[in-house]
């Protein structure tokens, strides 16, 4: 009876974490539609140059604004890395820091919103070079998308 009961208690959680709702932010599969929007102008430019007919002045300003946030983005997940060590290396001590840890933790969070804060920037940089016409056709690209899978790709 007491491995029945412990195999409940171990199996329930591991085998339902990969199914709770995408939409909540957990399970396997739950940063897969993350930073669709950004990433949409990195992996797909050709795509997009041709949906939203971009002309080759557009194209050229996207790449270089491409190349510029993921120089910008490289640099806040190395930030972010070693703060994770830090943060390890606090925890790992002998009488663990609860006023450190909260610091290292608040640090850490920061480069998170840094993260947020750039494909937000690199989103409005690019829609600064696109006309009325090709933002519109954007905006019916990405709702169509949500739609078709569901869920809204936003938090």
């Amino acid at each position: 009876m007491k491995n029945f009961i412990f195999i409940l208690l171990f199996f329930i959680p591991l085998n339902t974490y990969g199914q709770m709702p995408h939409s909540m932010g957990y399970g396997r599969h739950s940063m897969k539609h993350r930073g669709q929007g950004t990433r949409f102008f990195i992996r797909h430019l050709e795509q997009a140059a041709k949906g939203l007919n971009l002309s080759k002045t557009q194209i050229k300003k996207i790449q270089a604004l491409n190349l510029n946030f993921e120089k910008k983005e490289i640099q806040v997940l190395k930030n972010m890395e070693i703060m994770k060590l830090d943060l390890k290396k606090l925890l790992l001590e002998k009488n663990v820091d609860l006023k450190k840890v909260r610091a290292q933790l608040v640090k850490l969070s920061m480069q998170h919103v840094e993260k947020r804060m750039l494909g937000i920037e690199h989103r409005i940089n690019v829609e600064k070079i696109l006309t009325g016409d090709q933002k519109m056709k954007l905006k019916l690209f990405f709702n169509s998308r949500r739609h078709r899978h569901g869920h809204s790709m936003r938090p």
